[in-house]
């Protein structure tokens, strides 16, 4: 369903969780899960015209941990993989860091690989998580104004993916 090696959007979140572990859940990660997380992803490449086929999710964490949290330890174990796979990518044009996690595994796979920061062609996106974390602040204009965002956020990966090749890194900057 997601376009593994011809993917041009790299979707990141934080790590598997119950609806794709293999024991009782889908063994997949997948925008077809039943979970919160997944229906959103899926209703935001929809609203911004990106097909299950221009993107490959991932995960900064890439295995279920059954944790709530996951530990710094688990973000830099799964940096090897997250460039492996980004080594097999060749039409990637855009990643989406999503939410809080997926950005400190960002800045652990920099520290380790600092020429990622300067990948021709690649835009840097990022917003806040699609699970309902992310809409539990009590205050209705901060949860309205972090959809936005994160409308906005795959719009701009619709546009970036969409384009040939460019130079250099654009960045959706979101304080999440």
């Amino acid at each position: 369903m997601h376009g593994g090696v011809h993917a041009r959007l790299l979707t990141v979140l934080t790590s598997p969780g119950s609806a794709a572990h293999a024991d009782g859940g889908t063994g997949f990660l997948c925008i077809e899960n039943p979970d919160r997380a997944a229906a959103s992803v899926k209703d935001l490449l929809e609203d911004a015209g990106i097909e299950p086929e221009d993107m490959v999710p991932w995960n900064a964490c890439p295995w279920f941990t059954g944790q709530d949290r996951l530990r710094a330890a688990d973000l830099e174990a799964g940096v090897e993989p997250w460039m492996q796979l980004m080594a097999l990518l060749p039409a990637l044009r855009a990643v989406m860091l999503l939410g809080g996690a997926a950005r400190d595994g960002w800045r652990r796979l920099l520290a380790r690989h600092p020429e990622q920061a300067a990948r021709p062609g690649i835009v840097l996106i990022r917003t806040w998580s699609p699970g309902p974390g992310a809409l539990r602040h009590p205050d209705p204009e901060v949860r309205e104004a972090r959809r936005k965002d994160r409308r906005d956020a795959f719009r701009q990966a619709a546009a970036a993916i969409m384009q040939a090749p460019a130079g250099g890194q654009d960045d959706h900057e979101t304080p999440a």
